[in-house]
């Protein structure tokens, strides 16, 4: 395993699956991929990671590509072909049996004016994050299997989008790739009443979170002791529907002496289990949370009005870390009976990304040398500070 293979791997997935083409005499196609890829593994911007390429197109030439090639109309096209570049590192044994999946939405932070621009189309407006209100919204469903978190399906959401539309392209996509669900983890966000009955009717067994709103749910956070429930949720424009809800007495950690006792409240679908077992099968989730900070730590870095750029930076991050999985499982298994392992230790996700970056430089060459014949530096004996 060479970090050149490593390159040729995750470009050929890229190629094969997400059509970018490039024909310039001093740009080709290859070109393109190559770049986007060591600004992906150095979680900088196309300008920063051609200023470290010696021998590379010019960054104002990329952008012109992308610009062409990825423009908004052609978003519901381009996260297809981002799903088939995902679904098409997925390791063929998960196939065989049922998985647990966790779905959940992630926002990148936006900065500008929206009004009037293509980004108004794909701007969804939410809570207060890094000092802003206004974010690309994407929504990932990833399954968690021991030692290979990968990422099933990734949707772009649009404002006003509901949590049932999403639920339904998450399912759809994971459906499409052959995946049996054994259980599915969402939070808070997607407990609605779209939602429960979307997984009802395809009996699909789930625990999602539910939040404490409204006096019939406070009203269930009293006693001594964990126990079972039931509650009916109400949409003006979906109905009713009746679940089945665990609610659950805890005692987090916190560094006060005194503890303080906290209620989860978790709707239950088709799953036999304790009360203490469904909130330990719940941490399961926040599996998913990990992967989006493996995310920010691939994402191309950009401030392009384009939203197609910004959310194709998204895709092609998560692309990479199936990448990195499947790079894993297919180089550094360790031989014995029993259930699959690999070593992670020394393949981990800086290492990966340390390859990446080691191969294109070692096709451009670094920058060692900057041209001064533009400037009149002054002489070192009278130079001022």
């Amino acid at each position: 395993m060479t970090s050149h293979r490593i390159l040729d791997d995750t470009i050929s997935v890229l190629q094969t699956h997400i059509p970018l083409q490039a024909s310039g005499y001093r740009c080709k196609s290859a070109d393109l991929w190559r770049v986007l890829v060591a600004a992906t593994a150095q979680h900088h911007s196309i300008e920063a990671a051609c200023a470290d390429l010696d021998a590379a197109p010019h960054p104002n030439t990329i952008r012109r590509y992308l610009a062409d090639q990825w423009q908004p109309a052609l978003l519901p096209t381009l996260v297809q072909q981002c799903n088939a570049a995902i679904q098409a590192l997925l390791p063929p044994w998960l196939r065989h049996t049922a998985h647990e999946v966790a779905i959940d939405t992630h926002d990148i932070p936006f900065y500008g004016h929206v009004a009037d621009t293509p980004a108004a189309e794909w701007v969804c407006g939410g809570k207060t994050k890094a000092s802003t209100n206004q974010h690309y919204r994407c929504a990932t469903a990833s399954v968690l299997t021991r030692a290979a978190r990968v990422t099933l399906a990734v949707v772009f959401v649009q404002p006003g989008t509901t949590m049932g539309a999403i639920v339904d392209q998450l399912l759809t996509a994971i459906q499409a790739c052959g995946i049996t669900i054994r259980c599915l983890y969402a939070d808070k966000g997607f407990c609605s009443v779209a939602v429960l009955q979307r997984l009802q009717r395809d009996a699909i067994s789930a625990v999602i979170a539910m939040p404490r709103r409204g006096p019939q749910l406070r009203a269930l956070c009293t006693g001594q002791e964990s126990h079972w429930a039931s509650h009916t949720l109400q949409s003006a424009a979906d109905g009713a529907v009746t679940v089945k809800v665990a609610v659950v007495r805890t005692f987090p950690r916190t560094r006060k002496p005194r503890r303080r006792v906290t209620w989860c409240l978790f709707v239950c679908l088709g799953i036999r289990d304790s009360l203490i077992g469904i909130r330990q099968r719940y941490r399961k989730r926040f599996g998913i949370e990990s992967s989006y900070r493996q995310l920010e730590s691939l994402r191309i870095r950009t401030t392009s009005p384009n939203p197609a750029l910004r959310l194709m930076a998204v895709g092609i991050a998560l692309v990479l870390l199936n990448v990195w999985v499947w790079a894993q499982w297919q180089y550094l298994r360790t031989p014995g009976r029993g259930p699959r392992h690999v070593d992670q230790a020394i393949f981990q996700l800086r290492r990966f990304q340390t390859f990446l970056l080691a191969a294109v430089t070692a096709i451009y060459g670094p920058r060692t040398a900057i041209d001064l014949t533009a400037y009149r530096p002054a002489p070192l004996a009278h130079a001022k500070w």
